[in-house]
């Protein structure tokens, strides 16, 4: 492992916490007998999720859906099996955050948190001396500069103001034999979280040698009762005229608010959202793009690994929706698994933390990753592909690939 002492923390704390009550079990490794690490016993690993039931509650049934076919199979060494608990709801809240977070290391006795898909986790919520491994969607200021906190697609806050460029690769092949792309508009929300969208993105169509001709934080973040102002801006940004491709960044319904904007002022190019992946989203998404952080489930079944992640929710919930939710606990789960087998037999956190720091790469071939640690604690995967929905249903725009990681 990187370090055993305090955690690296390049990022701002949005709220001072608590430290976990004293009580825990000590976490070192202990040689010759003694007690078992917490959640662990000669059978069993004990492991529970977190994150906003409302929002990502799907990422429990991706989840228990990899644990399940792990404990058919008799995927972990010593013939252990994944007890999966529960999915705690913290409402994307902070403070409730930390507070199930303390219950589910406390009370439930968790050897993991598995899977975190909440934009409230702050990593120095874990102590040191618990040793907790965090698994999850790098969608949280908490996973960056963390080294016990492990998105499957690595942080997506970089403290380095590094980014990935695959987001403008993706639209530069999608306008590959058509009518050709050089001008763009960046919009992005009024916060900090706009900012950092608005320079990443930025920087990502910039690389691949599109001429951004407007990149601005002009939608309010609370949300836009009229987003003409904005689109009448776009429509004249590139010397008089429109860009040919507005990336939109930012909450959904500021996504949706500017798209229609534009459309009713005439707009004809293309329109791209990193947040539009979803089967009850593809009405209002008809004739845009969106970026997807992994392979789409519509590339199943000639991707067999796809394949094998749907025939494993049905499994567990024939009706489940094909969500990126769902595919983020389903990722978080398998994560975590290969790490378990690294680990071995002898499994304590301490162990299963260095395993995963040392020189660890995880991928699903042709489907997500890789994500190499120690380095994905402080920057992105810069990998995904682009769908395009034509009001029915999704279709692959551009497959997976993998892009460069770049500076803002």
């Amino acid at each position: 492992m990187g370090q055993t002492g305090p955690m690296r923390r390049s990022v701002p704390v949005l709220i001072s916490v608590a430290v976990l009550a004293a009580g825990g079990v000590a976490q070192a490794e202990r040689a010759g007998g003694g007690p078992d690490p917490r959640g662990v016993t000669d059978t069993t690993i004990r492991v529970g999720g977190l994150g906003d039931t409302n929002l990502y509650g799907d990422a429990a049934v991706g989840a228990r859906a990899r644990f399940e076919r792990a404990n058919r199979d008799g995927e972990l060494p010593g013939g252990r099996t994944i007890e999966f608990i529960r999915f705690a709801d913290d409402a994307s809240d902070a403070a409730l955050d930390e507070t199930e977070v303390r219950t589910l290391v406390e009370n439930d006795q968790v050897f993991a948190i598995v899977p975190v898909v909440t934009p409230a986790f702050e990593g120095d919520r874990l102590l040191d001396r618990e040793q907790v491994p965090v698994i999850g969607w790098g969608i949280a200021p908490g996973f960056c500069g963390n080294d016990y906190a492990f998105g499957f697609n690595g942080c997506l806050f970089p403290p380095n103001d590094g980014a990935s460029n695959v987001w403008g690769e993706l639209i530069e092949e999608y306008f590959e034999g058509g009518p050709g792309m050089t001008s763009a508009a960046v919009v992005a929300d009024d916060d900090q979280a706009g900012r950092r969208n608005q320079q990443a993105v930025t920087a990502a169509a910039e690389d691949v040698g599109i001429d951004v001709v407007y990149a601005e934080q002009s939608v309010p973040a609370a949300g836009v009762p009229d987003a003409t102002p904005v689109a009448t801006e776009i429509m004249t940004a590139n010397d008089g005229g429109p860009p040919d491709v507005v990336f939109l960044t930012g909450a959904f319904p500021n996504v949706i608010a500017v798209s229609g904007s534009l459309r009713a002022l005439g707009y004809q190019g293309v329109l791209t959202n990193a947040i539009g992946y979803d089967p009850r989203l593809v009405s209002v998404q008809a004739g845009a793009t969106a970026l997807v952080p992994f392979a789409p489930f519509e590339t199943a079944p000639e991707n067999a690994t796809m394949q094998r992640l749907i025939d494993d929710v049905r499994a567990v919930q024939p009706d489940a929706a094909l969500t990126p939710q769902l595919a983020a606990g389903y990722f978080s789960a398998d994560l975590f698994v290969q790490v378990a087998r690294k680990t071995g037999k002898r499994l304590t956190p301490e162990r299963f933390l260095d395993a995963a720091n040392d020189d660890f790469e995880w991928r699903l071939k042709g489907t997500a990753g890789p994500t190499a640690f120690p380095e994905a604690h402080d920057v992105p995967s810069p990998c995904g592909s682009l769908v395009l929905s034509d009001g029915t249903a999704f279709s692959v725009a551009v497959p997976y690939r993998c892009g460069e990681l770049i500076e803002t």
